[in-house]
């Protein structure tokens, strides 16, 4: 089994402390001194995690959505499109239920104060950043859907190119102020949004004959109605205007030039100013050329088309049109409007003779289109993927049925949902204990330093934990004693685990239990005896661990309650905690209150120094740099002093800077 010291970069830490390994404790004269007999609520936790309530809810209605929640935000700018990068993990990952909301609790390092939600469903927003406050983490759509608007003055405070109309006035961001309100995908019960996460985001678009099958194009209508127009999704990074233009079906326009005033709907439809935006309806209007007039509704006999203004939002919130003389790839002789069609036929044509399709177009129901158009101008089409067409998706909604003339490319039906092997939380960090314990001896905390990576399942349905993968790797052993490692499950019973096994290439095993122990009161688990062979051999242990049905994800938020049993060549009762971790049944109670030690096991206090130092510590999503045998913590890490003495208030990112 492979070792797991290379981790991607987390929003907590980079990879240049990938290295790092957790240390504890501090001299009793490098720190404070606490009064005689401390009450428990005197001494620090030496915590470096917290719990927090999330609460996520996209208000929706049969549509479940996968998320996940970063410590910084993972959206990166890529050839104009907003990208999710590749070289950071999720510090949290799930799925809602089919109301768009989940609630649950989850664990944090403290050094985060605030997290970016991202989801690449369609229909909700692409990225948030969330506050982390107090003791929770939440997310409410309703304050978007409530929003606001002032409604169309068919006037604009911006410019705007000639000849253009325009439904109102926006901010500089390119935010209307004539959206109607939410507009709910889930209304149409057809499961639009999922069936188009799956076709657009999931990289049907890749395969040139879907493309090819999904031409972009007019709509067409049949019957007078009133349409909305609702922004879906988008990764562009740049403003992108997008605008239209009706004509009568029987007499299109055989070139740009023959377009007679357009509209501007969205001034500028982009990922990162339009977050608040997605899914409100801005209602279209029929611009009459004979009256002169807007009109709520669009009459039968005429044509809709679409099209964007490729980066055409200033950072003044004025649109404009762009000019270039390269176009997906190829040299042009002559400077060239960025103007993109949803219909190919308007759109230039390459020197290869080729229309450049800027759209994909697909009808569901007798209501509904959607149209996902591509803004790249820098790559060829289909070359190295460059092309994907989810720059702008929009859908437009015919509020009488049957309107639209439907007889073009279809939406797929398969849909994108959440599933218990995709619906995985991701844990890791670093465990290390000193093993002199009860006797603080030299506190350089590196008598034995675990790493722990931690894969957390959980069922779609319950948001129950199903299964457990756990991979730790024994990275350093710089004990006096021979010490085992083992954990605890300490909020489940024994009969909410239904298996446990245990892999791994070095052999070892404990002699005091294989795998989950035996009269313990919850479900406890020891993988070796021996640190120093462990260590020697670079030994690493997969366990993999199946529950009941009524795990909650609180209930096991790794790393549990790790422990190492110390001196275990002469017996099992020597245990080593977290401070405030519980001890197991085969625990020596004798033992606490001996030497430095001023456990309270009455009042729940476990584990503590009469220095207040602890003897164990965990780091989350923290690869630990431990100090030299004999090296005591402060003079390796000057700032854990003060953070021990602020009670975590100081200096909680001290194991960022060791000065060694």
């Amino acid at each position: 089994m492979k070792r797991f010291k290379q981790l991607a970069k987390t929003g907590v830490l980079y990879s240049s402390m990938a290295c790092m390994m957790l240390l504890v404790a501090c001299h009793e004269k490098d720190l404070y001194v606490e009064p005689e007999q401390p009450s428990p609520g005197e001494y620090f936790d030496f915590a470096t995690t917290a719990t927090y309530n999330l609460d996520i809810n996209y208000r929706l209605t049969n549509y479940a959505v996968s998320f996940e929640l970063y410590a910084e935000n993972p959206l990166t700018e890529v050839d104009g499109s907003y990208e999710k990068a590749t070289n950071i993990t999720p510090i949290y990952k799930a799925a809602t239920d089919l109301n768009g909301r989940l609630k649950t609790k989850i664990a944090l390092p403290l050094i985060v104060d605030k997290l970016y939600l991202y989801s690449d469903y369609i229909g909700v927003n692409r990225c948030v950043e969330l506050p982390v406050s107090g003791t929770s983490v939440a997310y409410d759509a309703e304050a978007l859907k409530s929003k606001a608007f002032t409604g169309a003055s068919l006037r604009s405070s911006h410019a705007y190119p000639e000849g253009y109309l325009v439904l109102g006035d926006w901010d500089d961001k390119g935010e209307p102020d004539y959206l109607n309100g939410y507009f709910d995908l889930s209304d149409l019960a057809t499961g639009v949004a999922a069936r188009l996460t799956h076709s657009m985001v999931k990289g049907l678009t890749q395969d040139k004959s879907f493309v090819d099958a999904h031409p972009g194009g007019d709509i067409k209508i049949t019957s007078p109605t009133a349409i909305s127009c609702v922004l879906l999704y988008s990764k562009a990074s740049k403003g992108q205007p997008l605008c239209y233009y009706t004509y009568p079906t029987d007499t299109p326009p055989a070139s740009p030039a023959d377009i007679i005033n357009p509209v501007l709907a969205y001034p500028g439809a982009q990922t990162s100013n339009f977050n608040g935006q997605m899914g409100h309806d801005l209602v279209l209007k029929y611009w009459n050329e004979e009256t002169g007039e807007f009109e709520d509704e669009f009459p039968a006999g005429v044509s809709i088309g679409m099209f964007f203004l490729q980066e055409g939002l200033d950072n003044k919130g004025n649109v404009v049109i762009n000019t270039d003389n390269q176009l997906e790839g190829q040299k042009l002789s002559e400077k060239t409007d960025m103007i993109f069609y949803a219909n190919g036929d308007m759109n230039q044509k390459l020197p290869n003779n080729a229309d450049a399709q800027r759209a994909i177009t697909m009808y569901d129901g007798d209501q509904f289109v959607a149209l996902c158009f591509e803004s790249e101008i820098k790559h060829e089409a289909f070359k190295n993927g460059s092309w994907d067409y989810t720059d702008i998706i929009m859908g437009l909604y015919c509020h009488e049925a049957g309107s639209f003339d439907t007889n073009l490319p279809r939406l797929p039906e398969e849909k994108e949902e959440p599933t218990d092997e995709t619906n995985v939380v991701e844990y890791w960090g670093t465990l290390a204990f000193e093993d002199n314990w009860p006797y603080k001896h030299d506190y350089d905390m590196n008598d034995v330093v675990i790493y722990y990576k931690s894969r957390v399942y959980k069922s779609v349905s319950s948001n129950e934990v199903v299964k457990i993968e756990d991979e730790f790797a024994v990275a350093h052993d710089g004990a006096t004693f021979i010490n085992g490692f083992g954990y605890q499950f300490a909020q489940l019973s024994n009969s909410q685990v239904t298996n446990v096994s245990v892999e791994t290439q070095s052999g070892l095993s404990s002699t005091y239990a294989n795998g989950l122990e035996a009269d313990q009161n919850h479900p406890t688990i020891l993988l070796y005896d021996n640190n120093k062979v462990a260590s020697e051999m670079n030994a690493t242990f997969k366990v993999t661990t199946t529950f009941a049905s009524g795990v909650s994800e609180a209930s096991v938020i790794p790393p549990y309650n790790p422990f190492i049993f110390i001196q275990s060549n002469s017996g099992r009762g020597r245990e080593l905690h977290l401070v405030n971790n519980t001890p197991t049944a085969k625990m020596d109670e004798k033992l606490f209150q001996t030497a430095d030690d001023e456990s309270q096991p009455n009042s729940g206090l476990f584990y503590v120094s009469d220095n207040n130092l602890p003897f164990a510590i965990h780091l989350s999503h923290t690869y630990f740099e431990w100090p030299n045998e004999s090296k005591i913590i402060t003079s390796y890490y000057p700032q854990f002093a003060d953070w021990a003495k602020s009670k975590g208030s100081q200096n909680n990112r001290w194991y960022l800077s060791p000065e060694k």
